[in-house]
């Protein structure tokens, strides 16, 4: 099963959210634009009709009424009523309309007889003046992008610069992220190698030291080389589980999956952990239901997923300590409980105990060693198996980690 890669991810989703930001954002600045041109449209029409009224009602315009007809076929009325907004009367008028309108911008002003086409959008029919509706009062603008600029500028230049920045902290943030990934990465792929080379001098050391113990015929009573070999072995395991995790984190790694009899697998656990268990004088007490259904599964993992909670059932217990193995049948699948009587796990380190290299206040006082990755080892083989590990209670009395794994058929077609 191929890894998801959340770097990746994360990378992606912020560029899909940036992208829309940006375009919800022209798609908002564009709405304002029209909204903005309908508006000073719509004021520079009542600015004009305003102006024509006025001036209609004007004693200087009666002459210019009276002569102009819709009989003058040489455009004489075209000019005499464009001179009427040339005068100082008219021209006074008309300002003091835009005025109004908060249009104070300079223009040009024509007449002109009805077209075929559509006027232009800054009309007004002089039908007030002419009695008629054959010529239109027009404006043009010299700056008219400055009015919808002024009003939005400041919005539209805050937005930009909000984008500029989001975006600008999403490239920072992006590669940084892609840097400590490969950071990350490069440390993994070091500590791995570091790690398989202690593994080599560990084996070349256990193995030395028994056949020393043989050629000598002590047969484990020497104290010194019974701390080598317990010293190397205990080493050992935590070089294992490294590795072990460290495989288990590769982006093709597949389970070795077949039937597994979970009775017989846990017996043989407690068999091979006899002897840790009589140092530490424990009582281990192991109860199953009957009938227990075969499980699909990769035995070797899921064996060192119990192995290492009864391993810290014993090891941060104190001598004579209780431990329980339950197996039981649930609708849900079978349940694997270990309880002990141990100091239990604080609040505050339940949140965090099955992340790696996480250790809680009991083992580093107690110099327990532990690179901190047996729970985090259990949690990453139960979500392979699509199973739950969970801490059902940890008080000062002990602590209960129940594994739930689905049934056969639920397992083998997920």
């Amino acid at each position: 099963m191929k890894k998801f890669n959340y770097g990746w991810w994360i990378i992606g989703a912020s560029t899909v959210a940036l992208t829309a930001l940006i375009f919800f954002q022209l798609r908002w600045i564009k709405h304002s634009t029209e909204l903005l041109e309908e508006q000073f449209s719509h004021r520079v029409d009542m600015a004009l009709c305003s102006a024509v009224e006025q001036m209609a009602d004007s004693k200087s315009c009666a002459e210019i009424t009276n002569t102009c007809t819709t009989t003058d076929k040489k455009g004489g009325c075209q000019v005499k009523l464009d001179s009427i907004f040339r005068t100082e009367e008219g021209n006074t008028v008309l300002r003091e309309a835009l005025a109004f309108y908060k249009l104070d911008m300079p223009y040009e002003i024509s007449v002109l007889e009805k077209p075929v086409e559509a006027p232009s959008p800054h009309t007004c029919s002089l039908s007030p003046i002419a009695e008629d509706e054959d010529h239109f009062l027009t404006i043009d603008f010299a700056n008219e992008e400055r009015f919808v600029l002024d009003r939005l500028g400041f919005m539209a230049y805050s937005s930009f610069a909000i984008i500029l920045f989001i975006a600008l902290v999403f490239v920072i943030s992006s590669y940084y992220l892609i840097r400590q990934k490969r950071m990350s990465e490069r440390n993994l792929d070091y500590f791995n190698h570091m790690t398989h080379e202690f593994r080599t001098p560990l084996t070349n050391i256990k193995l030395a030291s028994k056949l020393l113990s043989k050629k000598q015929g002590l047969n484990g009573d020497s104290k010194y080389l019974n701390i080598i070999q317990q010293e190397s072995a205990q080493l050992m395991e935590q070089v294992d589980r490294v590795l072990h995790l460290a495989k288990l984190e590769q982006e093709e790694y597949v389970l070795k999956k077949e039937q597994i009899n979970a009775p017989q697998l846990v017996e043989k656990i407690l068999r091979e952990m006899s002897l840790q268990i009589a140092r530490s004088e424990a009582d281990v007490s192991y109860t199953q239901s009957p009938n227990l259904p075969p499980l699909l599964g990769d035995p070797f993992h899921l064996g060192n997923a119990i192995r290492n909670l009864l391993d810290n059932a014993l090891k941060y217990s104190p001598k004579g300590a209780r431990i329980e193995v339950i197996l039981k049948k649930t609708q849900a699948g079978l349940l694997i409980r270990v309880r002990d009587n141990g100091p239990g796990i604080s609040q505050a380190q339940q949140k965090r105990m099955f992340q790696k290299f996480q250790r809680g206040k009991h083992a580093k006082v107690t110099g327990q060693k532990g690179f901190g990755l047996g729970l985090a080892y259990v949690k990453k083989i139960i979500d392979l198996h699509q199973g739950q590990v969970n801490l059902v209670d940890s008080t000062q009395n002990g602590t209960c980690i129940d594994i739930l794994l689905p049934h056969t058929q639920k397992l083998a077609y997920a």
